[in-house]
């Protein structure tokens, strides 16, 4: 694993079959925060989109 983390993506998924899944983000400790708040339950997001999947 390397120390230099990379760049988030504009569009990212925790779901492995998805085109928008980044491996190499995922060797990182990585955090979502909507409208202030922390959240755990987002599995796909879009920011130019502004929207979040649960």
């Amino acid at each position: 694993m390397s120390d230099k983390k990379p760049e988030l993506p504009n569009h990212l998924s925790i779901n492995p079959r998805s085109p928008h899944f980044v491996e190499e983000c995922f060797e990182h400790d990585i955090g979502i925060r909507f409208k202030g708040k922390e959240r755990t339950d987002i599995e796909e997001y879009n920011i130019s989109e502004g929207w979040e999947q649960i």
